[in-house]
């Protein structure tokens, strides 16, 4: 069985997620800490995920050059069962794998970065739970695809049997993609499609509706940093960056049942597919 897990990229999307049961939850810094983006601080988070059987984790840990043992000291206080580590230097991850008693996913230092470091995954098998490659989308724009190495892919799982395999981020496949690719890894992510999908409902349920979106709209258009990241294309702008500014919708609140019913519908349909 294809293990699922997804970003919480808004509160919305949080309890999307804990409405389907067999989904886990892998929170990036900036969407769950002491000042996420989202609004999901640590004490909410832990309200919300109180009692649920799921793994909570932390992704992208060790790529901002945050201190890591702070980082873990920190999660593991309010749940988080494991981390995702960006090891650029195999030493310093080694260092904290072996303080700290968590299920590690180990990736190589950036999202791109084709599955090709035999010293790291040779340094820290005996460790990992976890191997992450960028089995699916390495998105720098919207359809922006890249491309699924299934031979190397195999190859890793043949020369260390013991440790799983998770495809990084599998954002913006078609249903037959997106199956090929669980076919061949044990898990799979998906995180900035959420974002993009919930941006989709909002800007087709405001001009249906008449709602004003000048405020959040001009707040994309003006957020050059994450314009650069996600977005190639002027065009893309709201869906690729929307989720950044979702506190700038002032009637957000009134449509937070409807959105979230929309969102967990979505996660349905993507467990039938990568299960």
């Amino acid at each position: 069985m294809t293990q699922l897990w997804l970003s919480p990229m808004s509160p919305e999307c949080l309890l999307a997620i804990l409405l389907n049961r067999g989904v886990n939850i892998m929170a990036s810094c900036s969407q769950v800490g002491p000042t996420p983006y989202t609004g999901i601080t640590y004490e909410r988070f832990a309200r919300c995920t109180y009692n649920f059987d799921i793994k909570l984790e932390r992704d992208h840990l060790g790529k901002g050059g945050e201190d890591l043992a702070e980082w873990c000291e920190r999660d593991k206080s309010y749940g988080f069962t494991g981390a995702m580590l960006h090891v650029f230097e195999p030493g310093p991850a080694l260092a904290v794998m072996d303080r700290f008693d968590m299920e590690w996913q180990v990736g190589p230092g950036e999202d791109d970065t084709l599955p090709t470091h035999l010293d790291l995954w040779a340094r820290t098998a005996s460790r990992a739970t976890w191997f992450s490659f960028p089995t699916g989308c390495r998105i720098i724009g919207l359809g922006n695809r890249g491309e699924f190495y299934a031979d190397r892919v195999e190859k890793m799982k043949r020369l260390y049997p013991t440790v799983l395999v998770r495809g990084h981020n599998c954002d913006y496949l078609d249903r037959e993609t997106l199956c090929h690719v669980a076919a061949h890894v044990d898990g799979v992510n998906v995180a900035p499609q959420l974002g993009v999908i919930q941006s989709s409902w909002y800007l087709t349920h405001a001009l249906a509706h008449g709602l004003p979106i000048d405020d959040w709209v001009g707040a994309c258009i003006a957020d050059e940093k994450n314009r650069r990241r996600w977005s190639t294309r002027p065009w893309d702008v709201v869906h690729a960056v929307g989720h950044y500014h979702f506190d700038l919708i002032e009637w957000r609140a009134s449509v937070e049942n409807e959105v979230v019913k929309y969102l967990a519908r979505y996660i349905q349909d993507l467990l039938r597919y990568v299960t």
